[in-house]
């Protein structure tokens, strides 16, 4: 099975606090955001969105996206329609912000794209910070 090789690092945060692990590939944006809330520890009560700012393309939970404005030119998506293969395989790193409030940002890294993954689940590999 394919994966990939994830580190997330919450941007600015000192100490540094980050996670390495491995994301099976054919799920969805939506999928993601709850495995990273997971792996960092946050509750999964807040909004959250990913940005692809080389490719100008913001992915949120929408219900109707239709009469969304793209925002600042950026493309907007719908996370639960969009699969992450395509965009992670054209990035190296992309942002992934949870909790509009407290704006929490984090950085996260393309390390490896891993072809023969033996396992179907997420997994942490490394993890520094609370």
């Amino acid at each position: 099975m394919k994966a990939y090789q994830l580190k997330i690092v919450i941007k600015n945060s000192k100490p540094p606090i980050w996670r390495r692990c491995i994301i099976p590939a054919g799920i969805t944006f939506s999928q993601l955001s709850i495995i990273l809330n997971k792996v960092m520890g946050w509750s999964g009560y807040h909004l959250s969105e990913f940005e692809f700012y080389h490719l100008q393309l913001l992915l949120q939970e929408q219900d109707d996206l239709d009469n969304i404005m793209p925002i600042w030119g950026f493309d907007l998506l719908d996370s639960s329609k969009t699969y992450i293969n395509e965009y992670v395989e054209q990035q190296k790193w992309f942002t992934y912000t949870y909790d509009f409030g407290d704006k929490w940002q984090h950085r996260v890294t393309i390390e490896k794209i891993i072809e023969d993954y033996p396992n179907n689940y997420p997994q942490v590999i490394k993890y520094k910070g609370d």
